[in-house]
């Protein structure tokens, strides 16, 4: 009955708060663009981290409760990285992990694929994620990706997860928020 996403997807292109009521999650959809695939799920609320900057996007994280609980073949609640997961190393950097979302496949010119999209991507240290974004990255952030950049998340990847193993299973880490 709760989805997990980026703020910033709750916000409009002049950053003004989308009414929950005009909200919807579509689950189990492969290809974005056919309205008979998956299943619609209406919002009854959305919460905001009440620290999230839209400029900075700065917890760049929110909270949908939809009015009914997701019935879908194979949707199951994720489970969520633990305090404990992270001291035992699941977010290290070199840790291998997993974002899915429907993002452009190519820039110049925008392509948008017909297909849920996944890149296998390594955590890397806050420490040389600053020195490649030559900025101080906030210690709430986890960041992934290659120095070469050849594979990313990419704009309307947004609020999708990132996931890394634990032992033998997939656990939410994180989620796309900027890059």
């Amino acid at each position: 009955r709760w989805v997990l996403t980026a703020a910033h997807c709750t916000k409009d292109n002049s950053g003004a708060s989308i009414p929950a009521s005009q909200m919807t999650v579509v689950v189990g959809v492969n290809n974005p663009s056919d309205p008979l695939d998956g299943k619609a799920y209406s919002v009854s609320q959305a919460i905001v981290n009440p620290g999230f900057n839209d400029q900075t996007l700065l917890d760049d994280i929110a909270i949908l409760k939809l009015t009914d609980t997701i019935n879908f073949n194979n949707a199951k609640p994720i489970k969520l990285v633990t305090a404990l997961d992270v001291e035992e190393g699941a977010i290290l950097p070199g840790v291998m992990s997993w974002v899915t979302g429907w993002g452009y496949i190519h820039v110049n010119p925008n392509v948008l694929p017909t297909s849920l999209q996944k890149v296998q991507l390594p955590i890397i240290s806050l420490a040389q994620a600053e020195t490649v974004w030559g900025t101080t990255i906030p210690v709430t952030d986890l960041m992934a990706g290659f120095l070469n950049g050849n594979k990313d998340a990419c704009n309307g990847d947004s609020g999708g997860p990132l996931v890394v193993p634990v032992l033998g299973e997939y656990k939410l880490a994180g989620i796309v928020s900027w890059g």
